[in-house]
């Protein structure tokens, strides 16, 4: 399990520093992600390859040991790439072009008439709460962090194509 540790990255390369406990940090981790809410999720099918979709995180808070969750269709190809190969990676990207990359363990909850407040662990609902035509149609996807990777390369300076000069 790895994490950048607050102290400056190489220039050379993404930041993955081990925190004293050897976990990743929770709320370093919260700070950097809880206004984004997408992220690019990526598991592998039944056949080995890799599959990339976009995901909207559903946590309203994030403490040490809590899974990241969102919402997906029961029916989609995602259940059955969990259920082949849990491991997923999510990635994050903010304004600045700077990226996170989150490797978990998943699992599938399909049963979403449970009460709330077993809903709630791990704050992945906050006060939100689902339809009943919703909860048939929906399942939670629930993302056990594993290891997590700060990309805090500065954004590339964009320049302008040269113009193509015309020949006449």
């Amino acid at each position: 399990m790895y994490c950048s540790a607050d102290v400056a990255a190489p220039k050379s390369g993404p930041s993955s520093l081990a925190t004293p406990a050897g976990r990743p940090s929770a709320e370093r981790l919260w700070r950097r992600i809880r206004a984004l809410r997408q992220c690019t999720l990526t598991s592998r099918t039944p056949y080995g390859e890799p599959h990339s979709r976009t995901v909207r995180l559903q946590n309203r808070s994030l403490r040490e040991g809590d899974p990241l969750c969102f919402f997906i269709e029961r029916g989609s190809d995602l259940v059955l790439d969990v259920r082949t190969d849990p491991q997923v990676t999510l990635d994050f990207t903010e304004a600045d072009g700077r990226r996170i990359s989150v490797r978990g363990k998943a699992g599938v909850l399909g049963n979403l008439s449970q009460t709330a407040s077993e809903l709630r662990h791990g704050g992945c609902l906050g006060s939100a709460w689902l339809a009943s035509d919703e909860r048939e149609r929906l399942a939670l996807l629930r993302v056990d962090i594993e290891q997590v990777r700060y990309l805090d390369a500065p954004r590339a300076s964009l320049r302008p194509a040269p113009r193509q000069l015309a020949l006449a």
